[in-house]
């Protein structure tokens, strides 16, 4: 373990675009009235990210297609057509960069299906260059590892809650502790592990998607 984690650390292969495959992309565009298609997937060297990326879209695609028009129809009868603004499904991707030698790999859907705004969800995909497998932080970090992330996200909570009377910029969390990472992703930037929680989980809608930050040597010590 204590080799894992040391080569790891002082591997330097910074992550590029070997991950996509000659930088090709699938794009798809679909629009109508009443509803908007519109994502692009990363072709990239592992055929089970492609096809899982895929997947997904093309599920979240019929289900948004088969709301929008089953919305439409209610509105017909009810003569509200004018107020119905279209349902939206995106999906974008980015490829973060870092000093380790893992590739992470984000994807970002969005949905509109009416109200005030949309909502974010995030799938994250890390991947060994060494072993070509599915980056696990109980194998990087250790058993413990959510006890000692936890840990680390509750006193960042604690320092940001001392400071908000007197910043009213500071995040307002719904919770003065967290006590699980269900629902979280994380992925790796830099010489540093990214905890990604989804949105109104800990904070309003307002507040973004909300990350902690921790140099990975931190964690392990």
């Amino acid at each position: 373990m204590k080799n894992l984690i040391f080569m790891v650390l002082i591997s330097l292969s910074i992550l590029s675009c070997n991950l996509i495959e000659n930088k090709k992309e699938t794009t798809y565009q679909e629009k109508s009235n009443i509803y908007e298609i519109n994502w692009v997937v990363p072709k990239t060297s592992y055929p089970e990210i492609n096809k899982e990326i895929r997947r997904s879209l093309k599920e979240s695609q019929a289900d948004i297609i088969k709301t929008a028009k089953e919305f439409h129809e209610e509105l017909l009868k009810n003569n509200e057509t004018s107020s119905l603004l279209p349902y939206e499904l995106k999906g974008s991707y980015e490829v973060i960069e870092n000093d380790l030698d893992i590739y992470s790999l984000i994807y970002k859907t969005y949905f509109y299906t009416g109200g005030a705004h949309g909502i974010e969800g995030y799938t994250v995909y890390n991947i060994s260059k060494d072993t070509n497998k599915p980056v696990k932080l109980e194998e990087l970090i250790g058993k413990d590892y959510k006890k000692k992330i936890i840990g680390k996200i509750n006193k960042v909570i604690d320092e940001n809650n001392l400071l908000k009377d007197e910043n009213p910029k500071k995040i307002s969390y719904f919770v003065d502790k967290i006590t699980n990472l269900e629902g979280t992703s994380f992925y790796f930037q830099g010489k540093n592990l990214v905890i990604l929680f989804p949105e109104y989980v800990i904070t309003p809608y307002s507040s973004g998607k909300i990350t902690f930050k921790f140099p990975l040597y931190k964690i392990l010590d």
